[in-house]
């Protein structure tokens, strides 16, 4: 379906989003 296939691709492109902002932000914390 393309509807299923629309919302893997919306889900694939936010968790790579939070996934560097989550390294951004611990690499500038100083966590790293």
């Amino acid at each position: 379906m393309v509807f299923s296939k629309v919302i893997y691709l919306h889900l694939q492109l936010f968790l790579s989003q939070s996934l560097t902002v989550e390294l951004w932000y611990a690499g500038g914390s100083g966590c790293i």
